[in-house]
């Protein structure tokens, strides 16, 4: 009887053209003799009766796998250790309910061709690809990562910017808060709604000290008629801080710090109590605050988990 033991290949030296074909051999013996074990073992849990030959690829089998939920089978081996590794051809063949031991044998001789040495040629592009694969992995992507709405990410410079413009549009001093040499009385006449909320309506100091637009869209009066007031005494009565030549543009930067300027909570920007001072901002100008600014600033702080303001080094 002739020995039909598997021929021992040896695997040629790295740039050998017949090494990608040796290697490509053995992948396909070690994937053939895992589809072998695990078809038997299949056959057994459903007592079935199996054949004992190892030839299951025998045309006179009909044994048919058990009902098995539709699964990818990603067990090809990987040849270790060789810097040929991405040049192992694999195969991902689908298994359904419908599938049989003689199925999965016969692709095997299906998708392959032989030459004069015994050798192989593997082509994975005949194997069949699901056609709803591409779609599937696009599904699979778009619900792992959904953009959030823009009302969900918080941004304090971007709540402040417009709160702050939409106060100027109110105001009549959109165009005249970007120039830095503006200097300009309030006109109640050029304020263009008649719902302006207490707050924000202009003082008397505001109506007869020409100052920068920029004071005028702070929430607090209060704190408008200190700025105001000392912004217009000469330099060397003002408090420190005030005295630069640029100290109004200092002004503008402390208002404007992403981490400790001014900040705005929630949606309605006209209600003084969702307005905030920073620890910076409160630092350098502390003295144009009232109790009350500091104490609603406390709150809202409190609810982020920030410490409240103070004075001195921090």
């Amino acid at each position: 009887m002739a020995d039909k033991r598997t021929p021992h290949i040896v695997i040629p030296e790295p740039g050998d053209p017949d090494r990608k074909r040796a290697l490509n051999v053995l992948a396909q013996r070690r994937y053939r003799q895992k589809k072998r074990e695990k078809a038997q073992s299949r056959l057994h849990r459903a007592d079935l009766p199996a054949d004992p030959s190892p030839q299951v690829a025998s045309t006179s089998s009909k044994a048919t796998l058990p009902n098995t939920t539709p699964f990818w089978d990603l067990s090809m081996p990987v040849i270790a250790g060789s810097h040929d590794f991405f040049e192992v051809d694999t195969t991902i063949t689908q298994i359904d309910s419908a599938s049989s031991v003689s199925t999965i044998a016969s692709s095997t001789a299906t998708h392959g061709t032989g030459d004069a040495n015994g050798l192989v040629d593997f082509d994975i592009s005949t194997f069949p690809i699901p056609a709803d694969f591409t779609s599937e992995l696009q599904r699979l992507e778009s619900s792992q990562f959904t953009f959030p709405d823009d009302r969900a990410i918080d941004v304090p410079e971007l709540q402040v910017m417009k709160a702050g413009l939409s106060i100027a549009g109110m105001l009549g001093c959109a165009e005249s808060m970007w120039d830095i040499s503006a200097h300009r009385v309030c006109d109640k006449s050029l304020i263009s709604t008649p719902f302006l909320p207490a707050n924000l309506k202009p003082t008397d100091i505001q109506c007869r000290i020409p100052h920068h637009p920029i004071f005028d869209l702070l929430p607090w009066p209060s704190v408008r008629t200190k700025f105001i007031i000392v912004f217009s005494q000469p330099a060397n009565v003002r408090p420190p801080m005030a005295r630069d030549p640029l100290a109004l543009m200092q002004l503008i930067y402390d208002m404007d710090d992403s981490a400790e300027g001014l900040k705005v909570s929630g949606s309605d920007f006209l209600s003084v109590e969702n307005w905030e001072v920073g620890q910076l901002f409160f630092k350098h100008w502390w003295w144009a605050f009232d109790r009350s600014v500091v104490d609603t600033s406390n709150a809202l702080r409190a609810k982020r988990g920030s410490p409240k303001l103070m004075l001195g080094p921090t």
